[in-house]
């Protein structure tokens, strides 16, 4: 999470007051933290093969958006729904064959917040 990033974390955090938050707009992703969890638990179970990591449940820009402002802004940013942009960028995954369950998007962000706190020498611009 470097302060020069480009990911909608980092435009987050530089925002006041309101921004727009788009609820057409869906993702299935996960945080560095889950990936790097999954990753270790695929070598563990020797995993090849091309697999989609996701919980099967899309977000919107505007849920996210709400979960950062929670627990990283103390909600102090208002976001305002927009339903003017449209895109689904959702992954799903039909695989049986790997162990690791992807937490619910809170509780990823919640975890975010509790490394970035545990590591806040890395993180001196998110203070």
């Amino acid at each position: 999470m470097n302060e020069n990033g480009i990911g909608l974390f980092n435009w987050f955090m530089k925002q006041k007051g309101t921004v727009n938050g788009f609820t057409g707009a869906l993702w299935t992703g996960v945080t560095t933290i889950t990936l790097a969890r999954a990753m270790e638990q695929a070598i563990k179970e020797n995993l090849c093969g091309l697999y989609n990591l996701v919980n099967n449940v899309s977000i919107s820009k505007y849920d996210l958006l709400v979960l950062f402002n929670k627990y990283f802004r103390n909600n102090s940013v208002t976001i305002r729904k927009d339903d003017n942009f449209k895109l689904d960028k959702s992954l799903r995954s039909k695989r049986t064959d790997f162990s690791f369950v992807v937490p619910s998007y809170e509780q990823m962000v919640r975890e975010m917040k509790e490394w970035v706190d545990a590591h806040s020498d890395f993180y001196p611009h998110y203070k």
